[in-house]
């Protein structure tokens, strides 16, 4: 979640003369030993909130823009993001001293669940059974789904519980350093989900060029990422927006506008896209059009019939208009 730490750090470098502005304490919170993010009396998510709702007023048109501020704001309170800062802020600017966390206390309930070690139990049975040839097939989409008889629930297994599989696995190592310790079902699901983990990046290295035919839903295209996170956040988000009340196609639109305000702001190692958006986005920047086709299909994967844009299209469009390629994913 390399794009989100990036953003989150420069919340942080915005966060203290907004407060200041505003009148508004800032609180950190000690936890473990390190400095918390996660309460700040909500100016995380007020600036958070800020600087995607923007690129809803840009992208909609005025029937749709508040709409989609609404549906912004209630999906920052699904996405229940921490960060843990080192105590030594000489270390600020490098997003590896920080340990970040989505869907926080998803992650702690399903640790603490007996369902989740059968859960991971069965996913490592079909992975070894293929890998060992018993099995022809394995799908982490449709493993996930026979076994929770429910697509949300496959959804948010996925997002939350594998929301990082590089080795850092930052998720992990939050719980780590922020002590959060809750009994052996706890500690025994979070050592089967780091072994779980580890057997899914086996089998990706293994199997490099079925990627998405091994990981993703069906009519899911190439190319995506090897980050699970780029499409299934979007995609849990999605249906718990859903589950909130909100339309089905602002449930879309906000998970894509968060995606596209990370991939913009990223592009530039300065602030300069915190508000504005480059003019476009060329082929020497093609890991980050793929994680934007990730996050387009994982937002609207369930909305539009038939199969979404293809790749080449998108990577066009994005070459010579940003503007206009939002507005395009949007349509399309």
């Amino acid at each position: 979640m390399k794009s989100i730490i990036t953003f989150l750090i420069l919340i942080l470098s915005i966060v203290p003369s907004f407060a200041q502005e505003t009148n508004d304490k800032i609180r950190l919170v000690a936890a473990g030993g390190q400095e918390s993010l996660g309460n700040l009396y909500g100016l995380q998510d007020i600036m958070i909130y800020a600087v995607i709702a923007k690129r809803c007023r840009r992208y909609m048109n005025q029937e749709d823009e508040y709409p989609c501020k609404d549906a912004v704001a209630t999906m920052l309170d699904e996405l229940d993001t921490d960060v843990l800062i080192p105590n030594e802020k000489s270390n600020i600017e490098a997003p590896g001293s920080f340990l970040f966390v989505a869907f926080k206390q998803d992650l702690i309930s399903l640790l603490n669940d007996l369902k989740t070690q059968e859960y991971l139990d069965f996913l490592n049975q079909h992975i070894n059974d293929y890998l060992l040839g018993s099995n022809k097939s394995f799908n982490l989409w449709e493993s996930s789904v026979t076994f929770y008889k429910s697509k949300k629930l496959a959804a948010k297994s996925i997002a939350v519980l594998f929301q990082d599989v590089t080795p850092a696995r930052l998720h992990l190592a939050y719980l780590d350093k922020a002590e959060i310790k809750m009994g052996a079902q706890f500690a025994s699901n979070k050592s089967l989900l780091e072994r779980t983990i580890s057997n899914l990046n086996t089998l990706m290295d293994l199997q490099d060029k079925n990627y998405v035919k091994l990981f993703y839903p069906a009519k899911t295209q190439d190319p995506i990422n090897r980050n699970f996170y780029h499409f299934y956040v979007p995609y849990y988000l999605y249906h718990q927006l859903l589950a909130r009340g909100i339309s089905q196609k602002m449930s879309a639109i906000a998970p894509f506008m968060m995606t596209i305000t990370y991939e913009f702001l990223t592009t530039s190692e300065d602030y300069r896209y915190v508000f504005n958006d480059p003019e476009n986005i060329g082929s020497d920047n093609i890991w980050k059009l793929k994680d934007i086709f990730a996050g387009y299909q994982g937002s609207f994967f369930d909305v539009r019939q038939g199969a979404l844009v293809d790749f080449e299209q998108v990577e066009q469009k994005f070459s010579e208009s940003t503007s206009e390629a939002v507005h395009y994913l949007l349509q399309n």
